[in-house]
């Protein structure tokens, strides 16, 4: 069984509130009407039913197209038809499910009762890391596409879970890689997008992995993002990217141009973590809200997108604000830690003194840590902490009298 990992995405825009849980209702975004999701992380829709993996409870959840759940497949563990940390799915046109079990290092395909039928290991065990399947997306052409984010790279099998062939490598710049790559989904022609997550951009390319179009850049305005996780792609070409460090949700046109936004209260939205997308029955398109428990369904009421909506704010939650700005660069992208071992946020210039304040997601405050040269900025990831994710607030002062504050979002795996 696959080891806990940390990983760290940056948060520019973040808030540690008591009520971080979502509104109940949105302008804008309605809620499905579904009850007992721990972390809903992937979706798959297949014209009538709605499958829900649940990262924290190891199981996936099926709902009707009322949201009522009839099914829930799985349990914890490594054996054939258990997982231990689902994250991406897929059905294919005769039920089947593809999931990928992220903590298993391998993705499994049941059979639409929800029976075992296969399981698919790293197809180039031996010459990479640990395989870590997120997104999963299925092309028309028979092709299975799995995102493997250690490994920072997409993997192509065929339906019986043949290797057909990989594309990418470690790249913070340029079209030919990706850093630590999540989401996928493939449109009518084929053409693969892919959420880099690293990068701040989604990636488009053919079928092989030629490159053809990159949908926004790093920031936190219109058409950018901090850590894109889920994307979708409609009929008519539209792009749709959940970004879980902007909290945000995105639409671009079929020429990459931005349209329109939700989240932060942009357009009656407010989301809590958002992970993977997919089409409903309806033509509109779902996106999971993480530890929040929640698949929303977004609309589209032809309002000026360059305008944004801004309702009432929830009393209890307070404000999001601008962390400060470094003064030193820092490491952008997951930090992988072992039970037992330390996680460092690496900085150019490690500094001489500081403090971890590690919060849950509903304010309560769960690690205060100091730390000085002799355990430069490091933190014991374990720390009997359950899987799931947490902010940290991290303080930070030099010998020379500078300090920052800055805030950055773990997941715990």
């Amino acid at each position: 069984m696959k080891n806990n990992i940390i990983t760290s995405l940056v948060l520019v825009l973040s808030t540690v509130s008591a009520g971080l849980a979502a509104a109940n209702t949105y302008h804008n975004a309605s809620q499905a009407s579904m009850s007992g999701i721990q972390t809903a992380w992937g979706l798959a829709h297949d014209g009538n039913s709605l499958y829900v993996s649940d990262w924290d409870a190891d199981v996936i959840h099926k709902f009707d197209v009322n949201g009522v759940e009839v099914a829930t497949i799985g349990q914890t563990g490594s054996d054939p038809g258990q997982f231990y940390g689902p994250k991406g799915l897929a059905v294919d046109e005769n039920g089947r499910i593809y999931v990928c079990d992220a903590g298993n290092e391998r993705v499994q395909v049941l059979n639409a009762d929800g029976s075992f039928l296969a399981a698919w290991g790293d197809p180039t065990a031996g010459s990479t890391t640990s395989f870590s399947p997120e997104g999963i997306a299925l092309g028309s052409d028979g092709h299975v596409y799995v995102s493997d984010g250690d490994n920072h790279r997409v993997v192509i099998f065929d339906r019986q879970g043949n290797f057909i062939g990989t594309w990418g490598h470690l790249e913070f710049v340029g079209t030919d890689g990706f850093a630590w790559p999540e989401g996928l989904a493939v449109d009518a022609a084929n053409n693969v997008y892919v959420t880099d997550s690293g990068n701040g951009r989604v990636l488009c390319y053919t079928s092989t992995g030629t490159f053809i179009r990159q949908y926004g850049q790093r920031g936190l305005g219109q058409g950018q993002f901090d850590s894109p996780t889920g994307v979708a792609v409609t009929p008519d070409g539209r792009v749709f990217v959940a970004d879980n460090g902007a909290q945000m949700v995105q639409v671009f046109d079929a020429a990459g141009n931005f349209q329109y936004w939700w989240g932060q209260n942009q357009n009656g939205a407010y989301f809590q973590d958002l992970f993977g997308m997919d089409l409903g029955l309806d033509g509109r398109v779902l996106v999971a809200d993480g530890m929040s428990g929640h698949v929303y369904s977004l609309t589209w009421d032809n309002l000026d997108p360059t305008t944004s909506w801004v309702g009432a704010a929830d009393s209890a939650r307070l404000a999001p604000k601008t962390a400060p700005v470094a003064e030193t660069e820092f490491a952008v992208g997951p930090v992988p830690a072992a039970p037992g071992e330390n996680l460092c946020l690496s900085l150019q210039s490690s500094p001489s003194s500081g403090e971890w304040r590690v919060y849950t997601l509903d304010g309560r405050l769960v690690v205060d840590l100091h730390f000085d040269g002799m355990n430069p900025q490091c933190w014991n990831g374990s720390r009997g902490l359950p899987k799931g994710m947490y902010f940290v607030e991290l303080h930070e002062a030099w010998g020379d009298g500078h300090h920052q504050e800055r805030v950055q979002k773990i997941i715990l795996r």
